[in-house]
């Protein structure tokens, strides 16, 4: 990252401060810098793309971290090599190899350099732009400056966050350093509380007088329909986002829980009120390839029944989880004892497809309901033509189609960046570390996200241990979650606790960036022995001078015994 870092750092200097020496040469083939960040038109187009380009670092390219980070967490199940999937799918867990020539040495650099290019680029931008104002310039009036300071806090505030969620330090660029200057690496944690600091100059700058009637253009946040995002929308955002950071950075269960509960309440209740919705567009440069490539064949991605198995009460994922993970061969891990056979979910949960057999599921998603360009289930059965072999843990016959549309759509279509019932669940999670005997509020919002899937309430008065209620009319085991929590993976009805988890599980499913592996590592759901996060790369190492070093830091034993 450094190599390219460096050099820009020093061009915006220099054209900064003039050349004075007579020998030097103008390149007429990279862009001026300072000449770029002198104008109107230059400042704000920096801040124009910048989002689009934060976007693009963790969800712009299969050679990001997403892929990995998806198979990590057991969101996704692959068996090729391609960005490192397969590697970080196997079980046991392997450390990253943070060397050169390494097999994912793309995949552990890219996140990393992008997210701290773009992240200085809008820290010089919020510069140039103080010192044009301060030299009389203006975007135009004082509602266009003060929107694109409060554009820019809130692009540098998420870069950085990124980071810190992703990698065990980064570097912090500000306004304040020079051009020349190179911030020292910092620990994630320390980067995290920047970031928190940088959104919330985000909101001074949005609630400020001159900002009262901002709003942040369609082609700087591109949404459906076109319309622009209105400030009170704008400030939702920015709480939502300090919420996601400040719990998303743990990397253990204690440092999750020692998150200060009563701040992520408080943002997220201030946070957004619905799903905000990405328009993706390949013509417009705002891609998501990782959706279209989920689907390509199942060696790409599959549903292992490992964590999305909890939804099912026939009581096959009751067998089929019962064997150790390592025990491969184990007749148990799919019904019948036949290592080529699949067990089908069923279960009351809307979001998964109904039917007894696997031709019945798959009628079931062909006559499927979409609203907005979504369909409405989020899991298909695949043709029995379509499935591939792999570790026994890792196969079923569903893919993950929540945004299958964008595919089907040649790369066009909505996305859900972040979902309204992750602010939820931070709410309920909050309430029930706070609140384990009574909490009311956490009840409520579980609630709320159940019954709109079709499964039963919790009765007021539960308690962070109540478990979950009976399907109305079905047997014994008729519960959603069934989770693995009894000793040795006994299967038993999943707590309050667990439900929260298994609303925010499915809500978050390929949105925004590493959201099942985030939230794992800080519940200690996770396998036992996976990285916990990724060393800084190497290249920024060397850049500085400094010895490289391979993920040293892996989570313990399972929630669940995996």
């Amino acid at each position: 990252m450094r190599l390219r870092y460096i050099p820009f750092a020093l061009l915006a200097a220099g054209a900064l401060s003039g050349c004075s020496d007579p020998l030097s040469v103008q390149n007429k083939t990279q862009p001026d810098v300072a000449l770029i960040l002198s104008t109107a038109d230059g400042i704000e187009g920096l801040f124009r793309s910048s989002f689009q380009q934060i976007h693009s670092a963790t969800n712009g390219s299969s050679s990001s971290l997403t892929p990995a980070l998806l198979t990590m967490a057991g969101e996704s199940y692959a068996t090729v090599a391609n960005f490192g999937m397969a590697q970080r799918s196997a079980i046991p867990r392997t450390e990253i190899d943070n060397g050169p020539g390494g097999q994912t040495e793309t995949e552990n650099r890219r996140d990393f350099q992008l997210l701290q290019r773009y992240g200085r680029n809008a820290a010089n931008g919020i510069r140039a732009l103080d010192n044009f104002i301060a030299n009389g310039g203006s975007l135009g009036t004082p509602m266009a400056d003060a929107r694109a300071r409060a554009w820019g806090w809130f692009v540098l505030g998420v870069a950085v966050g990124n980071v810190s969620l992703t990698y065990d330090q980064a570097s912090v660029p500000s306004p304040s350093l020079e051009p020349t200057d190179i911030p020292e690496l910092v620990s994630y944690a320390d980067a995290n509380a920047a970031a928190l600091q940088f959104l919330d100059s985000a909101l001074v700058m949005a609630n400020a007088p001159a900002a009262a009637t901002m709003s942040i253009p369609n082609d700087w946040f591109r949404t459906p329909g076109g319309s622009a995002m209105n400030r009170a929308d704008f400030i939702r955002l920015v709480h939502s986002y300090k919420a996601r950071l400040r719990a998303g950075v743990a990397r253990t269960p204690a440092e999750r829980q020692a998150v200060n509960w009563s701040e992520v309440a408080a943002d997220a209740a201030l946070g957004i009120g619905s799903d905000v919705i990405l328009d993706l567009n390949s013509q417009a440069g705002l891609t998501n390839p990782w959706l279209s490539q989920a689907l390509v064949n199942s060696t790409w991605s599959s549903v292992t029944p490992m964590y999305l198995g909890m939804a099912d009460t026939s009581g096959a994922y009751r067998l089929w989880i019962a064997p150790p993970l390592s025990d491969l061969s184990a007749a148990p891990r799919q019904v019948g004892g036949n290592p080529g056979a699949f067990f089908l979910f069923h279960t009351p949960d809307d979001r998964f497809p109904k039917g007894a057999t696997r031709a019945d599921q798959i009628a079931a998603w062909n006559s499927r309901v979409e609203v907005d360009g979504m369909p409405t289930t989020y899991f298909r059965v695949r043709a029995p033509g379509d499935d591939t072999q792999g570790q026994a843990w890792g196969q079923s016959p569903y893919d993950i189609v929540r945004f299958y549309s964008y595919r089907a759509n040649a790369s066009n279509g909505p996305w859900v960046l972040m979902d309204n019932t992750e602010m939820a669940m931070l709410r309920a999670e909050a309430d029930m570390r706070m609140n384990p005997g009574s909490p009311a509020i956490a009840v409520q919002l579980i609630n709320d996200s159940r019954v709109a899937n079709n499964l039963p309430p919790f009765p007021v008065g539960s308690t962070r241990e109540t478990r979950a209620p009976q399907h109305p009319g079905g047997g014994s085991f008729s519960c959603v979650p069934q989770t693995p929590t009894g000793g040795n993976r006994v299967v038993e009805c999943g707590t309050l606790w667990e439900a929260m988890k298994w609303e925010k599980r499915l809500e978050t499913l390929y949105t925004g960036y590493g959201q099942w592996y985030i939230d794992s590592r800080g519940w200690g759901d996770l396998v036992e022995g996976t990285a916990t996060m990724y060393p800084v790369p190497y290249q920024e190492m060397n850049a500085r001078t400094l010895p490289y070093y391979n993920s040293e830091w892996a989570s313990g034993p399972s929630t669940y015994g995996f």
